[in-house]
């Protein structure tokens, strides 16, 4: 800010320089724009982060389904006749431990090993006989549990 003032003589002194509140308001408006990036910044570090796991838990729960997808294409009689002793109600439970296992009929709650579970029933009418399979994967984002859930019908495409 500029003061003119004049001197004893008359004549005019110029001061030129800052205040203390004009140096103030600088410093909370700097303070706020570092604030406000900060802000930004941790929110785009959150989005990446569930967007890769998000991404990996599509990955693991497809996974699941090429493998029900390949028994189904390898033996479609020996894999319907797995899942035809489950139901929607009493679903069988495939998952991955190291090697893939089968728990035949299941409570679905307990159809998991780690994240991943695919859990799968039969169904028939007179025209179709199919096999409904639902491959779910879980992440924690901080204290929250997000699941990932695939639905496929697979039949007798032969």
């Amino acid at each position: 800010m500029c003061s003119n003032q004049r001197t004893e003589d008359g004549r005019r002194r110029t001061e030129i320089g800052q205040t203390l509140v004009e140096s103030l308001l600088a410093i909370a408006v700097a303070v706020l724009v570092v604030t406000a990036l900060v802000g930004v910044g941790i929110s785009s570090m959150r989005s990446a982060s569930f967007g890769k796991n998000q991404a990996e838990a599509v990955r693991l729960a497809s996974q699941n389904l090429e493998v029900l997808q390949s028994k189904r294409d390898a033996d479609w009689g020996a894999f319907y006749g797995v899942a035809t002793g489950c139901t929607s109600s009493s679903k069988c439970c495939y998952y991955y431990a190291g090697s893939y296992q089968l728990q035949q009929p299941t409570d679905v709650a307990h159809c998991k090993s780690g994240d991943v579970s695919t859990s799968f029933w039969s169904t028939s009418s007179t025209l179709n006989v199919s096999v409904d399979v639902t491959s779910t994967a879980s992440f924690s984002e901080g204290s929250t549990l997000r699941t990932v859930t695939i639905n496929r019908t697979f039949s007798n495409w032969r």
